[in-house]
């Protein structure tokens, strides 16, 4: 066992109460907790309401921000100083969704273009050098139509996932 694993063993925490009120719960390190370590670093998170309304990265030392009656931080510019924000997933699936229909779009341009290079190239006839110029475009926009149709498939199952429910 390396010698940081036996001295991270041998850290002793202490503990410290999390206040409660009826509409928060508080998040310690990922979990569901009623007291946060004082003596590591912590990642305490409060929700209200069943909301994220704030994320706190405590080093040993730093007190917690303080909780008015109705929940409500009581002095929020303080309580936000060494806080993380966390983007909300709200919105998340609007630009997911037309990503993938722009993406959807492209790709079935791009394999409409491939289809008309590839009927050009067994319809008309064309030097050796014209034949392989669009063999090489053709393939070219498949490709591309098949990557492009991927980014939609990509992004529609995100904007389904992240979709409000």
């Amino acid at each position: 066992v390396p010698k940081i694993y036996t001295k991270a063993a041998s850290v002793e925490l202490g503990f410290e109460a999390l206040p409660s009120a009826s509409d928060a719960s508080y998040w310690v390190d990922g979990l569901v907790a009623a007291e946060r370590p004082v003596t590591v670093p912590t990642l305490v998170q409060l929700q209200l309401d069943g909301a994220l309304h704030s994320s706190s990265y405590l080093w040993p030392g730093m007190a917690l921000p303080e909780l008015q009656t109705d929940g409500r931080s009581r002095d929020r510019n303080a309580a936000m100083e060494h806080s993380i924000d966390v983007p909300s997933r709200r919105r998340v699936h609007v630009p997911l969704a037309v990503s993938a229909g722009v993406s959807a779009l492209a790709a079935a341009g791009s394999y409409a273009m491939a289809h008309n290079t590839a009927a050009d190239y067994r319809d008309n006839p064309h030097s050796n050098a014209q034949l392989e110029e669009l063999r090489a475009r053709a393939n070219t926009l498949v490709y591309v139509s098949v990557g492009l149709g991927t980014v939609a498939l990509g992004t529609g199952v995100g904007a389904a996932v992240a979709w409000p429910r």
